[in-house]
């Protein structure tokens, strides 16, 4: 609401860290409240479906802030986000039961010690850890500059590029609603494996079979599908790893993602520039090899399914 009422520059960037802040302690608290009371043998069906919640907002919420800013100016999208987030509060307010409370302050920070001590004492903790950094380093290194890729190589408008992006997120979608269907027939454990060995085969062929723009959209919308349907599996698989720390795997599982795909930002375009699409490719595919090797290495042992 801030941005939309004071549009000023540091509010704006107040505001913004403070959104990304209050999503970052939302998701881990979220996973971890539902996987808490979800069976495992069907968390890849409740965390799918959880997760079709941002994609679906992405495919309509963008679109629809497009068209307010168009016709009400920029503000006026802060504004209608904010009661779009009163909203949730609400909802969540009416139904989320109300739960003691720790008993003292001390007790919560020897807890989130321990917790810690835990995830980095734990092989699958920490596997899944450096999975999660080189899995998401890999698709931001190729994310960052597959639109002007598109664009240099198709000769598209920013316009089609914008297309492209739609197809990415009904990819990410259906994804989604493929771990929601069959993550858990299949086995979480089993699933995330094929999953991330897919996407290794998917970067490697991406630069050579996408040779007219049609299927260079059908490939990376089997890319990103496969992509999107990994991540929710391995976060399902993630609540189960630690169940008396639920909270402090996920959050640790975030942060290592939200690292790696500020690695692969900052080194997609330099990739880019020497090497084109091919070294992205490669790139990608190498690093996401190296990330089934982490996972294989961290799950190895580990079974719940």
């Amino acid at each position: 609401m801030a941005g939309g009422l004071f549009p000023f520059f540091g509010i704006l960037i107040a505001a913004q860290f403070l959104s990304g802040l209050g999503k970052s302690l939302f998701d881990p608290a979220l996973q971890a409240y539902v996987s808490s009371r979800v069976p495992y043998r069907r968390r890849g069906l409740v965390v799918g479906f959880l997760e079709t919640a941002w994609a679906a907002s992405t495919l309509v919420g963008i679109p629809a802030m497009a068209f307010l800013i168009d016709r009400a100016g920029w503000r006026a999208a802060f504004v209608a986000l904010s009661i779009c987030g009163i909203a949730g509060l609400l909802m969540v307010k009416a139904v989320t039961p109300v739960e003691r409370r720790p008993a003292s302050p001390s007790h919560a920070r020897l807890d989130l010690r321990s917790s810690l001590r835990e995830v980095l004492g734990n092989r699958a903790a920490l596997g899944v850890a450096c999975y999660a950094f080189l899995f998401n380093f890999a698709m931001d290194n190729l994310f960052v500059v597959y639109g002007v890729w598109m664009e240099e190589t198709f000769q598209l408008s920013l316009l089609a590029v914008g297309v492209g992006t739609g197809v990415i997120g009904a990819a990410e979608l259906a994804g989604e609603f493929l771990t929601a269907g069959l993550a858990d027939r299949v086995g979480l454990k089993r699933a995330a494996v094929g999953g991330v060995a897919l996407c290794v085969l998917t970067y490697a062929v991406l630069p050579f079979a996408a040779t007219t723009v049609l299927l260079a959209l059908a490939m990376l919308f089997v890319h990103f599908c496969i992509f999107e349907m990994t991540i929710v599996t391995i976060l399902s698989l993630t609540t189960e790893l630690l169940p008396h720390s639920r909270a402090t795997m996920i959050a640790t599982y975030y942060a290592a993602a939200g690292l790696g795909r500020v690695g692969g930002a900052l080194l997609g375009g330099p990739v880019w520039l020497a090497f084109g699409i091919v070294g992205t490719g490669v790139t990608s595919a190498a690093i996401s090899a190296l990330s089934l090797a982490t996972l294989l290495w961290g799950l190895r042992g580990w079974h719940n399914d």
